[in-house]
């Protein structure tokens, strides 16, 4: 449900983006979080490789290999 209407105001590559990040969120972390909070740790070393391939670190920045994209997406 989007009752602020933020769907309506994305571009077509900012929604791309946002289910990509909501599927690997859905996949890969959702059910490790309590785990995780419990051991006090986070499997940051395993996670920001993911992460970059993914390509949403430094994705608002422009040269040095990053996307571009908008500080939204």
């Amino acid at each position: 449900m989007d009752l602020l209407r933020v769907d309506d105001r994305l571009a077509d590559e900012e929604r791309l983006i946002r289910d990509t990040v909501r599927d690997f969120v859905a996949e890969r972390i959702e059910g490790s979080v309590a785990g995780w909070f419990e051991a006090g740790t986070f499997p940051a070393r395993e996670l920001g490789p993911e992460l970059g391939k993914l390509g949403v670190l430094g994705m608002h920045l422009k040269g040095y290999g990053c996307a571009g994209t908008s500080a939204v997406a």
